[in-house]
């Protein structure tokens, strides 16, 4: 290769170099960037969540436009500020601290599992807003259904459904003061992204008092759901009739 070819080849170079130089934004050059992450803990389907983002502070605040995108194709939900939906997404900017929070209002299922971009300027950060267990929480629909019946008089039957709920509830039951968690069951399905739980308590009575209050304690993520019920025996029952016998003994002993 020839000197003369050579230098233009270098000059070429240099001149590529320099323009590559030119056209490469300031946050890139300084390593800088921008990184969102989840603020609301736990994420509460039907209230509101934030998203909250960084910006370098290199060149924040006023040098570039910020904007939130969400959604499978990465549609713009704001810019500067600006909404695309009010109702639906908001923002709050805090330039001492570059910040910039995006509300998500009345967090729905269609709003978990998709990408959220953040970007300023060249710089910008793409994540799956997953639904974990450790960080989304849903609560089931009241009022809660609850099926209680009491078959010969001694022998206790509960039904209760839970749904939608998340994640897996962890339920306990007593009745008065005494624990028959050991007689209760649950059995879940997943239905789309949230899970349909049936809880069913089969108790055996083996005290002569019919009349006890059935509590039953459900931990679902950091909520502690509560199904408190009144039951009864059958007047027919055999343990009744036991309870009404001693009761009409104890009266007739005081009357005596």
């Amino acid at each position: 290769m020839s000197g003369s070819l050579q230098k233009r080849l270098y000059r070429k170079l240099c001149v590529y170099l320099i323009v590559l130089h030119l056209l490469t934004p300031d946050v890139t050059v300084s390593g800088e960037g921008v990184a969102w992450s989840l603020q609301t803990n736990p994420a509460v389907f039907g209230k509101d969540i934030v998203l909250e983002c960084k910006l370098p502070s290199s060149t924040c605040c006023d040098r570039y436009t910020r904007r939130w995108l969400g959604g499978k194709n990465l549609h713009l939900l704001i810019m500067d500020g600006t909404s695309s939906e009010p109702d639906k997404y908001s923002e709050l900017f805090d330039k001492e601290t570059r910040s910039s929070k995006l509300t998500i209002h009345r967090l729905d299922s269609k709003d978990v599992n998709i990408p959220y971009q953040c970007i300023y300027g060249f710089s910008k950060d793409v994540k799956i807003l997953n639904m974990t267990e450790d960080r989304f929480e849903y609560y089931p629909v009241e009022p809660i259904y609850v099926n209680i019946t009491v078959d010969n008089g001694n022998v206790l039957q509960v039904n209760a459904a839970l749904k939608p709920v998340f994640p897996q509830p962890k339920c306990n039951a007593s009745i008065d003061e005494g624990d028959i968690s050991q007689s209760l069951r649950v059995s879940k399905i997943m239905k789309d992204l949230f899970y349909e739980v049936i809880i069913h308590i089969r108790y055996t009575f083996t005290s002569s008092i019919c009349a006890n209050l059935l509590n039953i304690t459900c931990q679902i993520g950091t909520f502690m759901l509560e199904i408190k019920r009144n039951i009864t025996c059958r007047s027919d029952s055999p343990v009744n009739g036991e309870h009404r016998n001693r009761k009409n003994m104890q009266e007739y002993s005081n009357v005596t």
